[in-house]
């Protein structure tokens, strides 16, 4: 019965039951605490970098989360390999930030830059974020010597209650300006009076229909959020908040990864990776023109019938001698605590044709 009701709205809504890219080779990593985490990989982000950066070409940062957030902790580790061909072997080099006493760390996302490794986190509700008076707030520092130099301050802030403009962030570095993108998810409406008994028994259960249709829930997204800085260590502004364009309605944009990467006619554009649901959800791709406004591909890269299995979770993508690398994890199918990285690969400009 769920099977039949989820194919009929994808019928009804035109969403794609089957992606365009191939699954992905398993990925092993390297976890010195694989006793607690069970070898958990969540959150992974990627990064290729031409001319190595202390002596490796593939980094990634991630956080373990088996069966509890108190495990997210973003950790730092390395591979090795040509570029058009992704490594699927990692070795762990340095745990970034360890356990809060309350609340938990996430969505750690990584930025090389003037012979630099930059490193961001997002903390939610831990005793720094209740120093700043805030909910979430986004840390960062500099990787030396496998260890990280943490920034003087923090670098977003989120005082919302029922807003979080901070999800998944990315770093990037746009004409030389440093600027932060986000997802921005209102979290739950603000609180409204009740209406008269009558009326609640009378149109109360039309609420939880539509929320079992995926029309009407609490949690929504809002779009990009775009932030401002100083500096990748200086304090950002937020800015506005923008919209997907072109996005089904079955989905709602949860998390996403950014990269740079030539259209078909050679034009440098920015592109995002963006799981487009947190639960049951595809992996899409969406392009800026203008570095603001992203617009969605209709056809989605991956979805849960492609991957033969629900719980894909966070992407991230790089570009490397002109091929696109997709690393994504899902849910294994013998222990739904255990998250598995896996990586698929396609020549960009082909996969550009097969998208429009």
């Amino acid at each position: 019965m769920e099977m039949n009701l989820k194919m009929i709205k994808y019928k009804v809504f035109g969403r794609y039951p089957e992606g365009l890219m191939a699954p992905g080779d398993l990925c092993h990593v390297e976890d010195p605490t694989s006793d607690q985490t069970h070898e958990d990989v969540l959150h992974p982000c990627v990064r290729f970098v031409e001319n190595g950066f202390e002596g490796h070409a593939w980094w990634m940062a991630y956080t373990p989360c088996f069966d509890t957030p108190a495990l997210e902790n973003p950790v730092l580790c390395y591979a090795d390999g040509p570029g058009n061909k992704p490594p699927t072997d990692w070795r762990y080099y340095c745990s970034i930030v360890g356990s809060p006493e309350t609340g938990y760390n996430s969505d750690p996302t990584l930025l090389f830059r003037d012979g630099k490794c930059f490193v961001h986190w997002r903390e939610y509700h831990t005793p720094k974020a209740k120093d700043l008076g805030c909910y979430e707030t986004t840390f960062g520092g500099v990787v030396e010597n496998r260890a990280v130099r943490f920034n003087e301050v923090q670098q977003l802030t989120e005082s919302a209650e029922n807003h979080d403009r901070e999800i998944s962030p990315t770093f990037i570095s746009l004409d030389g300006l440093p600027r932060a993108y986000a997802v921005h998810i209102r979290l739950r409406k603000k609180r409204e009076k009740n209406p008269p008994s009558g009326m609640r028994r009378l149109f109360g259960r039309i609420p939880a229909f539509l929320r079992r249709l995926g029309l009407c829930q609490q949690k929504r997204s809002r779009g990009v959020a775009v932030w401002d800085g100083p500096s990748l260590t200086g304090q950002f502004t937020y800015s506005k908040t923008i919209p997907f364009k072109n996005v089904n309605w079955l989905y709602d944009p949860w998390h996403m990864d950014l990269f740079e990467a030539p259209d078909k006619t050679g034009t440098k554009r920015l592109y995002a990776v963006v799981l487009t649901n947190d639960y049951e959800g595809d992996i899409c791709l969406a392009r800026s023109d203008d570095g603001e406004r992203f617009s969605f591909f209709r056809k989605p890269l991956l979805t849960p019938q492609t991957v033969g299995g629900n719980g894909i979770y966070k992407p991230t993508a790089v570009m490397a001698d002109g091929v696109f690398h997709l690393f994504y994890t899902v849910r294994s199918p013998t222990d739904r605590r255990l998250n598995m990285l896996y990586v698929t690969s396609e020549r960009w400009l082909d996969l550009l044709d097969r998208l429009n």
